[in-house]
């Protein structure tokens, strides 16, 4: 890596990211579960990140569960500065727990999301 690369990891635990990983796989008791927060986060993880120039960001991690039972959960990456303003974000992904990539400018951030152990 690279000096331009800051690397930090989220925990999550594991009762946690199996009843996710239930829901992103379209469990039809996970997503029964969430029907009432249609569009809304189910977990959200934060992690911070501080430049070398000290500005900072905070990357989002959430897990959207689906519109109705035959939609489809989906994850999301947010990068944040520090007034809240959004300066990037993921695609939307099938999966919680792996690797996520920022760039802004010359920097890349990246946060590996694994099950506590």
């Amino acid at each position: 890596m690279d000096n331009n690369t800051t690397t930090k990891i989220l925990y999550i635990d594991k009762d946690k990211a199996d009843e996710m990983n239930a829901l992103l796989r379209g469990d039809k008791y996970a997503v029964k579960r969430y029907a009432d927060r249609h569009g809304h986060p189910v977990f959200d993880g934060e992690v911070p990140f501080l430049t070398r120039s000290g500005v900072t960001y905070r990357a989002v991690f959430q897990v959207i569960p689906p519109y109705d039972e035959d939609g489809n959960a989906w994850t999301q990456g947010v990068l944040y500065d520090s007034h809240g303003r959004e300066i990037t974000f993921t695609e939307p992904y099938d999966e919680i727990l792996g690797e996520w990539q920022f760039c802004v400018g010359a920097e890349t951030f990246i946060t590996l999301i694994r099950v506590k152990q």
